[in-house]
């Protein structure tokens, strides 16, 4: 009763309020309204499984082993779907996201993987060893070694979209608040060596900066974190403009995308090359140094770490797991093992695939390929419909290597990198691991570096990566007791290995190894340098080279970030890069239509489904969430 009374009493005065001041009322029940809404919007979303039953169905998918992601394709399967709304042609993030967000709005999807297993890069892959009498498991992530995007709260709109994709089924841990260290190893004795932290508060890290450089310098290390935040605001109208907006809308973006980093950083007052390249340490998480990176993706990729990094609990491929497990769900499927040959094109658009094996016809209402734009226009496309594509095709032909990109002769792969796995037989805390990456340089003078030792390879490596993925995951100790893991990571030429591009894995001869085996040598030089503590407790060590990386991601010259991230791509070939294709019901998703990264992935994702149904936008967004 007391409480009936009070809310009457409440009334009361708001309509005396009105009375005697509408404007003020007005404006108070405006304010409390957009509060409202505000809060609404800014909710997480519920979890997926929620019933007895539910949680019981997800058990039996069995998110902890591989079932989900490595069921084979047969024709069976695919019949089995009845009527396929949308075909996906790959399984990394952006595919899966498509998959998931349209299959929780009730169309019947389909995704196809040449791989034996679903995830493109968020797969894992395991390898066993002897040594010393005792047998060693080690589990190694292959493309994901860190995110942004605030994955520690749980009402960040990237937060929102994974978790709409996987069900809410993934957790995300904390890297160290000093998430990245650039290190300058002094081996061109031109720089001293040094290290630089980087903090997930930039504001600390500007302080940082500010203490080891002059003070003639400091108004460039303000102007760097400035201009970040006034390119993202550039940036929404680049995802406007992808979403169908006039161009013109996007002109902010445009500005900014068609320069170089060098040109951005250096223009700014008291900004120095040496500068420049501290606040570029990153760049290898996209492959162009400053003097030919487009300056959108370094601002997208250093813009993106503001306020930490985050890796997920259980590893990468529990994201593609659990986002299975919702394709699934709501009556969709994803098979592996089903390399597709062709798109199938009538007169009414794409309606289909061709198989390579079999050449089994898979029909579909349309077709979405993650396959990268070189692979869909340039092979999967029939031939007799390339030329509704555009000039776009003729750029994509055009070959080139890691130190050419950038140029302006067209669309040429990205960078190519050589990635070693290595296996401790100590757990992290033995060692005492930090959960942070390392960013190793011989100097001070990225775009001088990367040509040189591509000319040579002799040449110290431009950069090196380290990475110690078992310590960034707190579910590792309880899968892996005993054991670690680091990756070390440098770009390579691809000209290096053209010579057994023929060749099969595994069975590429005894000087491939050879070459590899030197790969691996330097390679370890740089993790013992970093990590001292590793020396004497290396069991295994395994190379993927670009040779592996065309074998399992279907790349052409091994590049691992698609097409090249020069401003020509961000500029004068966006209309050719767009989720829609000039090819009725062909859509186009993954980094070549936005970025490189994970969070990039799923944002391309994003716009490919809000191009197919619209009416996805509040969820696919993470606005509006049940």
């Amino acid at each position: 009763m007391l409480a009936s009374a009070r809310a009457v009493d409440s009334a009361e005065a708001f309509l005396a309020l009105v009375r005697k001041r509408p404007y003020l009322a007005i404006s108070l029940a405006s304010a409390a309204a957009a509060t409202t809404a505000l809060l609404y919007l800014r909710r997480p979303p519920k979890p997926l499984w929620r019933t007895a039953d539910e949680r019981a169905a997800l058990a039996a998918m069995d998110l902890e082993g591989d079932t989900l992601v490595k069921n084979g394709f047969t024709k069976n399967k695919a019949d089995a779907l009845g009527e396929i709304d949308t075909l996906i042609i790959g399984s990394g993030l952006s595919g899966l996201t498509v998959a998931a967000m349209l299959a929780r709005k009730g169309q019947k999807v389909l995704v196809l993987e040449q791989h034996d297993q679903a995830g493109g890069n968020l797969h894992t892959f395991h390898e066993t060893c002897e040594q010393g009498g005792k047998t060693f498991n080690f589990e190694f992530d292959t493309g994901v070694h860190y995110l942004g995007g605030h994955m520690g709260t749980k009402t960040s709109n990237m937060r929102k979209m994974f978790d709409y994709v996987t069900g809410g089924e993934v957790e995300w841990c904390r890297l160290d608040d000093i998430f990245d260290a650039a290190v300058c190893t002094g081996e061109h004795k031109t720089d001293a060596a040094e290290t630089f932290d980087f903090h997930a508060d930039y504001a600390l890290s500007a302080r940082w900066l500010k203490e080891r450089f002059p003070k003639e310098q400091h108004a460039a290390i303000d102007a760097f974190f400035f201009r970040l935040k006034t390119t993202m605001v550039a940036i929404g109208s680049w995802f406007i403009y992808k979403l169908g907006g006039p161009r013109f809308l996007a002109a902010p973006y445009f500005r900014e995308a068609s320069k170089t980093t060098r040109e951005v950083l250096m223009s700014m007052k008291g900004m120095t090359p040496k500068l420049m390249d501290v606040l570029t340490y990153s760049y290898g998480d996209q492959g162009l140094p400053p003097g030919k990176s487009s300056w959108v993706v370094q601002a997208l990729i250093t813009g993106h770490y503001d306020g930490g990094a985050f890796f997920p609990r259980g590893g990468p491929s529990r994201i593609a797991k659990a986002a299975v497990a919702v394709i699934k769900k709501f009556g969709g499927d994803v098979l592996v093992r089903a390399p597709v040959a062709e798109i199938i094109v009538d007169h009414n658009g794409a309606c289909g695939v061709r198989l390579e094996r079999g050449k089994v016809e898979i029909r579909a209402k349309r077709v979405v390929s993650s396959a990268g734009a070189r692979n869909t226009y340039l092979k999967l496309v029939p031939s007799s419909h390339r030329s509704l594509l555009g000039p776009i095709v003729e750029a994509l032909e055009k070959s080139g290597y890691a130190q050419e990109a950038g140029d302006k002769k067209g669309l040429q792969p990205s960078v190519c990198l050589a990635c070693l796995f290595v296996g401790l037989d100590c757990s992290d805390e033995e060692l005492g691991m930090p959960s942070r990456n390392f960013w190793r340089f011989p100097s001070w003078a990225h775009d001088s570096n990367l040509k040189a030792f591509m000319a040579d390879q002799s040449q110290p490596f431009p950069a090196v990566f380290v990475s110690t993925s078992s310590s960034k995951d707190d579910d590792w100790k309880r899968r892996h007791p005993g054991v670690s893991t680091v990756q070390v990571l440098a770009p390579v030429n691809y000209q290096w290995f053209e010579g057994w591009d023929s060749t099969k894995l595994g069975k590429r001869g005894a000087e491939y190894n050879e070459f590899k085996r030197k790969l691996t040598d330097r390679l370890l030089e740089h993790l013992y340098s970093q990590l001292p503590q590793t020396r004497g407790h290396v069991v295994l060590t395994e190379l993927g080279t670009p040779l592996t990386n065309n074998h399992f991601m279907a790349a052409w010259e091994g590049e691992v970030y698609g097409l090249t991230h020069s401003p020509e791509r961000y500029t004068e070939w966006q209309a050719g890069l767009q989720p829609t294709t000039p090819i009725r019901n062909l859509y186009l998703t993954g980094q070549d239509i936005f970025c490189d990264g994970v969070g990039a992935a799923l944002l391309a994702g994003v716009l490919t489904t809000v191009k197919i149904s619209p009416g996805t936008a509040p969820t696919a967004l993470g606005l509006v969430l049940p």
